[in-house]
């Protein structure tokens, strides 16, 4: 056999190995990536069902706590982050991204009464059923209120600027709407405090890096 070809299956021997030895090591880290990243979930999931926890004695607790660490977030382009839509026992995410709120169907064209806050209004300790949201429906109807649509617009960190965005593009859509309540204060001070100026988001600082991908030069993009 020539000794060129000799030296060229040699050398796809030897390239085929190299590949080989790199995909091993690439689905070693990947694997303890993820094996990371479930224990850490198990552990969140096992601190928050402690004795001590106000909830823990209950039955719902349980299962609830492990559909809130299903959750994961979107990318939006006007309000940092929404919601992936998520179908569970206790916790449902409408296809918008937003909570689902327990109530009879309203009829087609009828007004809407938009809720807006942080995690307080969407309700990250509380089941679909006892959201502001969904005690606001029966409370109404008890006032003998018409006809309408309770939306709860709220998601766990949003702050005023984001709410505001939000409402803006909940009137550009031209659906009538009834009521506007807005519950905050915590995420509008805090976010001040991290970021050093007003109107800022949580999501600013996990945004950039992705935004900044591909526009360092391919080095620096595959070792970042």
């Amino acid at each position: 056999m020539p000794r060129l070809v000799v030296r060229l299956l040699r050398g796809l021997r030897d390239s085929w190995l190299i590949f080989g030895v790199a995909l091993a090591l690439f689905a070693a880290a990947e694997g303890a990536y993820r094996l990371k990243l479930a224990m850490s979930r198990t552990t969140v999931a096992t601190e928050g069902q402690q004795p001590g926890h106000p909830y823990a004695g209950q039955a719902w607790y349980a299962d609830f706590y492990q559909s809130l660490n299903r959750r994961h977030a979107l990318l939006d382009p006007f309000l940092g982050y929404r919601q992936a839509p998520l179908a569970s026992r206790y916790i449902n995410i409408d296809s918008a991204g937003h909570r689902v709120t327990p109530q009879p169907t309203p009829p087609s064209g009828a007004p809407r009464i938009l809720l807006f806050g942080g995690s307080a209004m969407w309700g990250l300790t509380s089941r679909d059923s006892a959201t502001i949201a969904a005690l606001l429906v029966p409370a109404l109807a008890a006032r003998g209120v018409g006809e309408r649509e309770v939306v709860n617009l709220a998601e766990g960190g949003y702050n005023t600027t984001q709410e505001a965005a939000a409402l803006l593009l909940e009137l550009a859509s031209g659906r009538p709407v009834t009521a506007v309540v807005f519950f905050n204060g915590y995420n509008d001070a805090a976010t001040t405090l991290v970021t050093r100026s007003p109107g800022h988001t949580y999501s600013e600082r996990d945004a950039r890096p992705l935004n900044d991908i591909g526009r360092r030069g391919f080095a620096a993009t595959v070792l970042g």
